[in-house]
């Protein structure tokens, strides 16, 4: 079970992405062609293909960091050997 802890960003970094999500929307809804359902969908599906696997991939980024700089990693290799 994912927490909300598993989303989280590095503040820096989220507020980056956030900026770039707003951009990504904003031209997908600027994009549309009218307000139906499927153009907001449409719309909806262009900013998920376009952001959500470069999100993943900070998210991960984000956890490794985090675990580096909070020690984690030393602690975890200090135990093993």
């Amino acid at each position: 079970m994912m927490n909300h802890l598993d989303l989280s960003l590095l503040p820096w970094l989220g507020a980056v992405n956030a900026m770039h999500d707003a951009v990504v929307l904003a031209n997908a809804i600027y994009n549309m062609v009218d307000i139906s359902s499927g153009s907001i969908t449409k719309a909806y599906e262009e900013y998920y293909s376009q952001r959500y696997h470069r999100l993943d991939s900070q998210i991960q980024r984000s956890k490794s960091l985090t675990a580096v700089m909070g020690g984690q990693v030393f602690m975890a290799m200090r135990r093993t050997h």
